[in-house]
This record gives structure tokens, C-alpha cells and sequence, in this order.
């Protein structure tokens, strides 16, 4: 079974590859977001596993995240600690300007010795939970070897590894430049700090809990214990915390505040089994504990899981499946045509696993199906045709993702088609005539 599914998946890789039309984020439908009211500069929802965008609205406008950023710098730590470049009991030690920045209580911070040192554990925890910046910039050394400039060359890649294009990167807290002092960037102005788009930060997002889903055993936490003190997690949507969702489950992820870019939150949550990832922008941040982006993720959170409902479909499940979920007009027959087969159509099933947000009031209405070029032959496929091989590309119309690597789905072909002999292919032409 294994080797079936990785011969589809380099088939699927070579077929499509030239394919046109895959789903990008799509313009925010206007109507959601009149019926929502969502109070934020940006917003996106996504699920984390397919990338399937819910929600929308200015997406790929590139705003300060402030201390959002110490996502990306947890996501290097994680890629240490997997290929077994750092332990979660090595030590860090700090810096005589890391530990005066630390006590300055200006700033969300532990405070840190120069006398001292400290597990990656400890520093990861409080940037995370208690959002300590000198926890971050204690990580951020630790990985860089105390180079800052070496640092923000490692975040840049990272970031562009996943598919961030447009993010702008300074430190690994997310502070203005300049606030950082001596560990700053001399390169760089005193105001410069971090930016991404929302869509910038659901990629981040979902690359993280995809690839280390144990970062939620942390964000869940309401509170740690750093050096004998109680840290309490900046997440007020945690099961039991003021702004929990009823039948939400809200586990992590990250909080950002500055005064460039007002409050954020970096959310994500399960219902009923099945995961979202929420990001909003630049809310209102009136005061210390303004709880504004927590009811505007609240509302976005409630919004998905109350207008779409969600599908599964298995690898080598019929097409025709999928026309039981769609509009009733939507043209699906389940089958593709062999203009030269034995066989004149052959159905189609899933290649592999599918999974869709479908909404519950604006069924999808229009279906295509593209036909990969290399098989492609009139208004079919060329025979001859293998059972399990990949054909063609289902496109459903306004079903968006965040990057074009991710795909509507692909169907293979049900059963073998050999190729009609010369005298019925002769027919069949004659016959096309009349």
C-alpha cells in the first residue's frame, strides 16, 4: 500500500506540476465580512493541515506582529532540537546586555543572570507563555552563536523555506530595533520591526503545529513556573480562562502587542474534532488587558465552525461522492472519457486522501475537471489507461488555499483501459460524423 501511494504521488508530482489554476488565497468575500464584523486591520482563518483559507480579509498586508514573531524563533529551536543540534537541558548562557535588558520591566520579561544559566526548556516555556522577551533573544543567541546578524540570515530562510516571500525580520522577540540596544542590528534604523501578513503568520502557524504539534502541550498551559515564579500564559481563550469559547477548544498559539501594531493573536482551535487557525491584526488595544482580539478571534472562530461543514474522503473512494456534498446543478458524473479506449468512460476515484470545508448556505456551485496535459486527448484521455493512474485535477470553484503547493484533488482512474483496435476507433470516427 505504501508503494502504491508513493508511485501516485511522484505521478501526481510530474502530471501536475504544469497544471494552471491552483487556488491561491482569494479576495475576502464581501459578504462574510459584513456579516461577521470583524473589528481588525487583517484577519485570515485556515486549516492548518490542508491550508484551506475560511476566512479573508486583507490578507497580504504586511503589518508590525510584534511579539508573534517569537513563533518563527520557537519554530528554530524546534528544527534544533529534531536533528538533534540542541537539547532541551542545554545550557544558555546570558549576556551582561542580555541581562539588563531582562530587568527592564518596560517590556514583557523574565529576568535573567549573567551569573546564571538556563535550560533551552525554561527560556522556550517563558517566550512562549509569558511572552519574555529576553527568554527569546536568550534563544535567538543560543542558535546563532550570539550573532544577531547570522540570526536574522537564519529567520529569513526559515521563513522562506515555508513560503513567506514578503515578512521584514530584525530579532527573534519582535521589539522595535532600537529597544533591543546593543543586540540590535547596527545595519538597521531604531524603529524597524518585525512584519508579516496575516497570511505570512497562518503559514507560520501551520508549519509549526504540522510539523511539531507538541508546541501545543505548551501554549495550552495557563501558567509555568520559571525560577520559583508563577508565569501566567497572555492567552485568555484557553478552556476555563475569561474569553473562552463555549464548545471551543482553544489550545495556544501566541499573543503580540506593540503600539505600531495594536493587539494580535495567533489562534488556533478544535470542534467536533477538526482544527482551525485564526490570525487577527491590529484590534483595538485601549489598555493592558483590552480584550478586543480575543473577541474578534472568538467571533472568526465561531464564524467557521458554524457556516461550513467539514468532509473527508478516503483515497480510492468514488468521485461521484463528492457530488452528494455540492450544489444539486453542479455537473458531476464521476467519470472521464476515453475517446480511444475500449472502454468510452471509466470512473474516477480519489488519489488520495481529501479533506474540504464546504459552506452550509453557498454550496459550491461549479466543479471542473482538468485533465493532466501528458494524458490529455480530445475531450478525454489517451488510452491506454492503468488502474490507479493519476489523470486529472478536480478544481472546485471559490475553494481557495494559502500557497499553490496545496491542491484540489487529484482522481485516478477505477479500473485498466486498453486501447480499441484500429476498426472500432474507425467506427466510432465515422459515426461522430452524423
Amino acid at each position: 500500500m505504501n508503494n502504491k501511494k508513493g508511485i501516485i504521488a511522484f505521478f501526481a508530482c510530474i502530471l501536475f506540476g504544469t497544471f494552471l489554476g491552483m487556488s491561491t488565497v482569494a479576495h475576502a468575500s464581501s459578504t462574510a465580512n459584513k456579516e461577521l464584523g470583524l473589528n481588525a486591520q487583517s484577519a485570515i482563518a485556515v486549516d492548518p493541515k490542508t491550508h484551506q483559507v475560511l476566512y479573508a480579509k486583507n490578507t497580504n498586508e504586511v503589518l508590525p506582529i510584534a511579539s508573534i514573531s517569537k513563533l518563527l524563533t520557537v519554530y528554530m529551536v524546534l528544527n534544533e532540537i529534531h536533528s538533534h543540534k540542541l537539547n532541551w537541558n542545554d545550557k544558555v548562557d546570558i549576556s551582561k546586555d542580555l541581562q539588563d535588558f531582562s530587568l527592564d520591566n518596560t517590556y514583557a520579561n523574565v529576568p535573567l543572570s549573567s551569573s546564571k544559566s538556563y535550560t533551552v526548556k525554561q527560556l522556550y516555556e517563558a517566550a512562549l507563555i509569558y511572552s519574555a522577551n529576553g527568554a527569546a533573544l536568550a534563544l535567538g543567541d543560543k542558535i546563532s552563536n550570539n550573532d544577531s546578524t547570522k540570526l536574522v540570515k537564519m529567520m529569513y530562510l526559515e521563513a522562506r523555506k515555508m513560503g513567506i516571500k514578503d515578512a521584514k525580520l530584525y530579532n527573534a522577540c519582535g521589539l522595535k530595533n532600537g529597544e533591543v540596544g546593543s543586540m540590535g542590528l547596527k545595519s538597521s534604523s531604531y524603529d524597524s520591526e518585525n512584519k508579516m501578513s496575516a497570511k505570512d503568520l497562518a503559514i507560520l502557524a501551520s508549519h509549526l503545529i504540522n510539523q511539531y504539534p507538541e508546541i501545543l502541550n505548551t501554549t495550552k498551559q495557563k501558567s509555568i513556573n520559571f525560577n520559583g515564579k508563577k508565569l501566567d500564559n497572555w492567552d485568555l481563550m484557553l478552556d476555563g480562562e475569561s474569553q473562552a469559547v463555549p464548545g471551543v477548544h482553544v489550545d495556544g498559539l501566541k499573543t503580540g502587542t506593540s503600539n505600531a501594531g495594536g493587539a494580535n493573536f495567533v489562534g488556533t482551535a478544535v470542534n467536533k474534532g477538526h482544527r482551525i487557525v485564526t490570525v487577527v491584526m491590529h484590534a483595538r488595544n485601549d489598555y493592558t488587558y483590552d480584550p478586543a482580539r480575543f473577541i474578534e478571534t472568538s467571533k472568526l472562530m465561531r464564524y467557521v465552525f458554524n457556516s461550513y461543514d467539514f468532509y473527508n474522503f478516503n483515497r480510492g473512494d468514488s468521485a461521484k461522492n463528492l457530488k452528494n456534498v455540492l450544489n444539486d446543478k453542479v455537473n458531476l458524473t464521476g467519470y472521464i472519457n476515453v475517446p480511444n479506449g475500449k472502454q468510452v468512460k471509466i470512473p474516477l476515484l480519489f488519489s488520495e486522501n481529501y479533506d474540504i470545508w464546504i459552506p452550509k448556505h453557498n454550496k459550491i456551485s461549479d466543479v471542473k475537471l482538468n485533465v493532466a496535459s501528458n494524458v490529455k486527448y480530445k475531450d478525454g484521455v489517451n488510452a491506454p489507461i492503468k488502474k490507479y493512474q493519476p489523470l486529472a485535477r478536480m478544481t472546485l470553484k471559490n475553494v481557495s488555499f494559502l500557497n499553490s503547493d496545496n491542491s484540489q484533488p487529484i482522481m485516478m482512474a477505477a479500473v485498466h483501459d486498453d486501447k480499441a483496435n484500429i476498426f472500432v476507433r474507425m467506427w466510432r470516427a465515422i459515426t461522430g460524423w452524423f
